[in-house]
C-alpha cells in the first residue's frame, strides 16, 4: 500500500489508536464463546503492538497519528494536529 500510495504522489498516514490492555480483556471476555480468544492471545498481542510502536514511523509513513481520545490526535512528535473528521 505505501509503494502504490508513493507511485501516485499520495500523502499515507498511519492512525494509532491505542487501546488500554484492560478494556481489550474486558471487550474480549464480553465476546460470545466461540469469539472468544484466550486472554494470553490478548496479552501478547497488546504486547506485540506496544512494541511494533517505535518503529511504525520507519515503516514509510509520511505521519503517525496517536488517537488521545475520540475528537483529538497527536502527531508522533508530540504536537497536537487538530480534531478528526467523523460522521
Amino acid at each position: 500500500m505505501l509503494d502504490l500510495a508513493r507511485r501516485y504522489n499520495v500523502p499515507t498516514v498511519a492512525l494509532v489508536v491505542p487501546t488500554p490492555l484492560p478494556l481489550c480483556l474486558e471487550r474480549n471476555a464480553r465476546r460470545p464463546g466461540n469469539r472468544r480468544v484466550p486472554d494470553v492471545v490478548v496479552l501478547r498481542q497488546h504486547a506485540d503492538v506496544i512494541a511494533a510502536l517505535p518503529e511504525l514511523s520507519r515503516e514509510g509513513f509520511n505521519r503517525v497519528l496517536f488517537a488521545d481520545d475520540h475528537n483529538h490526535t497527536e502527531s508522533a512528535g508530540g504536537s497536537t494536529h487538530g480534531q478528526l473528521v467523523t460522521g
